[in-house]
């Protein structure tokens, strides 16, 4: 058994990632007095980017079976509060609850943090930040209706912005 699968099935049946795991989020190169990130805005850049905001059926990705708003797998389903049971079949009220909680749970200061924690550990990770940190911010012509595809934000704060850093 594969150190992936045990972890998964580790997350199902305890209930949480534990640091050692890739993809649990830490709290390397955060300034101590950084603000928390807002997990409202999170949650929504989260889900823009995983499914557009719409609550997808199960699909086949690159890494096994995913579902819904935000693109879980077992794992994440099971470490936000989800069942067995119920994976695939959540309302879109149910993942945003339990999305909601588990953000406001992980009080994430950094994009680079909520990317590792969502999208996993490794060099991916960077580029996930910056597509969340535009996201996050979205530019006032698309938070009126007007379509942005880029949705390149106004200045963001220094802390815990990734745009100025180079993605390795």
């Amino acid at each position: 058994m594969t150190a992936h699968i045990a972890a998964c099935i580790a997350v199902c049946y305890i209930g949480t990632l534990s640091p050692s795991v890739p993809g649990a989020a830490t709290t390397q190169g955060v300034a101590p007095g950084a603000p928390l990130l807002d997990v409202r805005k999170l949650e929504q850049a989260i889900a823009r980017i995983e499914s557009g905001n719409r609550n997808l059926a199960p699909y086949w990705d690159v890494n096994g079976i995913a579902f819904g708003l935000y693109g879980m797998h077992m794992a994440r389903w099971c470490e936000i509060g989800g069942t067995r049971d119920n994976f695939g079949k959540a309302s879109a009220e149910l993942q945003r609850r339990l999305m909601l909680a588990a953000l406001k749970r992980k009080q994430f200061r950094a994009f680079e943090q909520a990317a590792r924690w969502h999208n996993g550990a490794g060099k991916a990770h960077f580029a996930y930040a910056i597509k969340l940190e535009r996201e996050y911010v979205p530019s006032p012509r698309s938070v009126s209706g007007a379509t942005n595809k880029t949705r390149r934000g106004p200045n963001l704060p220094a802390s815990g912005s990734v745009l100025k850093r180079k993605a390795k």
